[in-house]
């Protein structure tokens, strides 16, 4: 978490803790501001960073922090691409990068998160086609809507896309031979919420 502290510095911005002293945490990891962890084993299972001026390219840290359930970086100014370091959260149930400036395509390596229920990365300059690869997962809700996608591969079941033009199937050749069990392509916003079926502490 020192790592992360240190790429994102939070703390910056009104974040409370996220300060280390010699690769230390100056107070209790679980106190941090948006941080939230299991009562019983101190797992760090949600980190909620959203709307918090953060910048710079996503960093490769978030990769360590491996019990991770939930991950909210939407509402900053994040660039580059999306890092591949994230499929190490293999039991993220939440993704949300949304509304930041990430560039290139989505990493088909986020198709072994199979936790991963939903996935929100709307409004980024995300280009290239919606990988098959999200199929293979328990994905239900995709956010998508203001990226120049190329295509989606019909075989995923819930596409939430809006952009000035119309986004076209993939060609069939590109998509392999997965069951397509339903699509829908979903103009207004879709609000879902998620139970949070593990026990964590407030700060």
């Amino acid at each position: 978490m020192c790592a992360l502290a240190a790429a994102l510095s939070p703390a910056t911005y009104g974040y409370y803790g996220w300060n280390c002293s010699d690769d230390t945490p100056t107070i209790s990891i679980c106190d941090w501001g948006g941080v939230y962890c299991n009562i019983f084993s101190y797992d760090i299972y949600i980190i909620i960073l959203s709307n918090g001026n953060l910048h710079g390219a996503l960093p490769t840290a978030i990769g360590l922090i491996t019990s991770l359930r939930f991950l909210d970086l939407g509402e900053n100014s994040f660039t580059g691409t999306i890092p591949t370091v994230l499929t190490q959260l293999e039991f993220l149930y939440q993704l949300n990068l949304s509304n930041n400036m990430l560039t290139g395509t989505i990493p088909l390596e986020l198709g072994n998160l199979n936790y991963l229920y939903e996935l929100d990365l709307d409004t980024n300059s995300l280009t290239g086609s919606v990988p098959e690869a999200l199929c293979s997962n328990n994905l239900d809700v995709l956010y998508l809507y203001n990226n120049p996608l190329h295509c989606y591969a019909t075989c995923l079941k819930f596409v939430h896309y809006f952009n000035a033009g119309s986004i076209p199937t993939c060609p069939a050749s590109d998509q392999g031979n997965l069951e397509i069990d339903l699509l829908y392509i979903i103009y207004v916003a879709l609000a879902t919420t998620l139970p949070i079926i593990f026990p964590f502490s407030c700060t």
